[in-house]
């Protein structure tokens, strides 16, 4: 007997739902992220076209250290496509290596090897120029001029950016505008202009408002603190830059947030408040050291130096300031130059080193007329007039071309007239001839009609009849999954035994799909109350299968083995494991966390499977130990350890999987990370369970975003 796709579907399902209310065992995969997933089709496909477009993809998601591992082999493969025949292969190839210099010119840039990264910028820039790509074009600009910039070419720099603003006005890339804007705003500030700076940088800051940058607005934010200080307004300056701060927090921007460290320093700084200042810089610094920073490290040192001369610290001053003078001289940008050589100039000349103090002076007064003089100051008012006369001449020639497009259209509307009459008159004498021959096709037409009509009609109606089977046999696998989500619900931690047993907690679980292979689970047992959270293999339907199987096994220990230890009860777990389901080279099983309440004795133990539990005490976050195995066929398989949790009345215990610290989002597509989910629990310590709950959420929805939800989410809050 031959079976309908429906009978398939409909015997398959059957037997999945069994296989889930039987307990069955299973093999599935974890799930993967975008990087891994891109990383799969690199390894799997051959075909040219489909490499380079993943090697430029990967090279545009990953982090900044790793982007020349795929940006270099999509630069030589989009150099051997671009000598193709197929005119469609050529273009796509040009594209895509544009696309790669630019990438590996962030990367030179990254690294402080300025000169490589001009020069692929450059390459960028001869491409999009030939393919004519406007916004492409405008980026590559704009990204020579802040090189040139750097390296104390102010003239070129500033011609870089008006171009640039000129093709991003082109492009309608209001993103691009503001970037620009903002970097010519800089450039007068650089030359003390600052009322000009400071309109260039309101200009870029009212479109990143229009637009919803978050991080562009952060970095205007910025710059207008930076107008405000310089204008000695230092409580507009202070207020401008924690406003900074604290979008570059919620977008996890380490750079900006040193950045905004730096500039609090000088405020504080220039209110001769020396111990704040020099605490912000040193957080600057450490930031700034962590990320791979040269450039703010050397400008970081350079004011804790400062600020140790300041404070009479002459020695500690000396030491600072000649680590931040060499690493200029490493990165060669003359400005960093100049800002170290001038305060080295000063400490020795306080020390009587005369002659050491002249070469230092003698170096500060060349770098900063490098880049700052007055043939500076005209060429960027001379520049601004040609950007001005650049806008009115487009805006001119679109004008124009609107009239010759009016004139041409009235000139096509008069031949058209006399065409049309002459076709008329030709009608006259040709309108009853193909009257007469097409009354002769009519009747047998009508006739066919008829019968396209009927079969139109019948095929509506089985297409129709499909569309009503498909649905029924959708809504029956659906209503099947959703029961099995009941089914598992039941036998998660039931909040009645969790409110008899824990004063005030939270519990935040999200489900990638409509069940789960995340899972929390509680038991009582004489004194002794067991509470789990844990994340099994896999997610949806197959994880829901394996977070079944551990909780039955879990339940079984406890409470029919009469294994009371939460060490032992992991042995036990990950034994059964092994046996039901690894025999044939599986790994499968869970990683997760077992905490045991000893009520008589007022104590907590836990067992920690690759997860570990955080405790927050007095504002601290410690992270406690767990063993680096899962619970389940492994590489490791030694006896789990028990470890006592050292608590505090009030202390918070927070319990989670990886779903929501590998959820991708954000401005940049990347992971939210473990070290930003830890420090939003310390901020969020002190409120209420719920309250906490309701912030997490609100968190994780936007960091998602419009991205796909990843894996499980799970995150369990405990106050002790």
């Amino acid at each position: 007997m031959n079976l309908s796709i429906f009978d398939y579907m409909k015997k398959a399902y059957s037997f999945i739902i069994v296989f889930f209310f039987s307990f069955c065992f299973f093999s599935v995969n974890a799930g993967t992220n975008p990087l891994d997933s891109l990383t799969l089709v690199l390894k799997t496909t051959s075909n040219d076209t489909v490499r380079l477009s993943t090697l430029v993809l990967l090279s545009d998601l990953c982090a900044e250290e790793e982007i020349l591992k795929y940006a270099d082999p999509a630069y030589n493969l989009a150099l051997k496509l671009i000598q193709s025949d197929d005119k469609q292969i050529k273009n796509f190839a040009q594209n895509k290596f544009a696309n790669a210099c630019n990438n590996i010119g962030y990367a030179y840039m990254h690294k402080g090897d300025i000169s490589s990264a001009i020069k692929y910028y450059q390459q960028s820039l001869k491409i999009r120029m030939e393919i004519k790509d406007n916004n492409g074009i405008a980026q590559s600009l704009v990204n020579i001029g802040y090189l040139l910039e750097q390296k104390g070419d102010i003239a070129k720099a500033l011609e870089n950016y008006h171009n640039g603003l000129l093709y991003y006005e082109k492009g309608g890339d209001k993103s691009g505008v503001a970037y620009a804007l903002n970097n010519i705003g800089f450039i007068y500030q650089k030359q003390d202009d600052l009322n000009k700076a400071l309109e260039y940088y309101l200009k870029s800051k009212k479109i990143r408002e229009d637009i919803g940058d978050k991080h562009g607005l952060s970095q205007s934010l910025t710059n207008i603190g930076a107008i405000y200080k310089n204008q000695n307004n230092y409580e507009d300056a202070l207020k401008t830059h924690l406003q900074s701060l604290q979008i570059q927090k919620e977008l996890g921007d380490n750079s900006g947030i040193a950045n905004s460290f730096n500039n609090i320093g000088y405020i504080y700084e220039y209110k001769n408040d020396y111990g704040l200042a020099l605490d912000y810089y040193q957080k600057s610094f450490e930031i700034r050291d962590m990320i791979g920073e040269k450039k703010g490290k050397a400008n970081s040192l350079n004011n804790i130096a400062r600020i140790y001369y300041l404070k009479n610290n002459l020695p500690y001053a000396l030491d600072k300031a000649k680590l931040s003078f060499k690493l200029s001289q490493e990165l060669g940008f003359p400005e960093n130059i100049s800002n170290a050589s001038n305060l080295l100039a000063t400490i020795y000349n306080r020390e009587g080193k005369y002659k050491d103090a002249v070469v230092m002076y003698q170096l500060y007064i060349k770098m900063h007329d490098s880049i700052n003089n007055e043939s500076i100051r005209k060429n960027a008012a001379k520049q601004q007039l040609r950007y001005e006369y650049g806008k009115r001449a487009v805006a001119d020639s679109v004008k124009y071309a609107e009239l010759q497009k009016v004139k041409e259209a009235q000139i096509l509307a008069q031949q058209s007239q006399i065409s049309q009459e002459k076709i008329k008159r030709w009608a006259m004498f040709g309108g009853l001839f193909l009257v007469l021959i097409f009354a002769m096709f009519m009747f047998n037409r009508v006739k066919i009609t008829q019968r396209q009509k009927v079969i139109i009609e019948i095929q509506k109606k089985d297409v129709e009849l499909q569309k009503e089977m498909v649905e029924e046999k959708q809504k029956e696998i659906l209503d099947s999954i959703n029961y099995a989500k009941r089914i598992q619900y039941t036998l998660l931690a039931h909040q009645e035994l969790l409110n008899q047993n824990i004063a005030d907690y939270f519990v935040l679980f999200k489900p990638k799909d409509i069940v789960s292979g995340d899972f929390y689970w509680a038991t009582q047992k004489n004194d002794l109350f067991y509470l789990a959270v844990c994340d099994s293999t896999g997610h949806g339907v197959p994880g829901a299968f394996m977070s079944l199987l551990n909780i039955s096994f879990m339940n079984e220990a406890i409470n029919e083995k009469n294994i009371l230890e939460p060490n032992k009860i992991f042995d036990y777990v990950r034994s059964r494991l092994i046996t039901s389901i690894s025999q044939d080279g599986a790994q499968d099983g869970m990683d997760g966390i077992l905490l045991c309440f000893n009520k008589t004795k007022s104590i907590i133990t836990y067992s920690a499977a690759q997860n570990a539990p955080i405790l927050v005490q007095k504002g601290e976050m410690i992270k406690l130990i767990s063993d680096k195995m899962p619970i389940g066929k492994g590489i490791k398989e030694q006896p789990f350890e028990l470890y006592n949790l050292p608590y505090e009345k009030g202390d918070m215990i927070y319990l989670y999987t990886d779903g929501f610290a590998d959820q991708f989002g954000g401005p940049r597509g990347k992971k939210f990370k473990y070290n930003q989910l830890n420090e939003l629990l310390v901020k969020l310590v002190n409120e209420k369970a719920e309250k906490q709950k309701e912030n997490l959420t609100k968190s994780f929805l936007e960091w998602k975003g419009k991205m796909e939800q990843v894996d499980d989410v799970l995150i369990i809050g405990i106050r002790v």
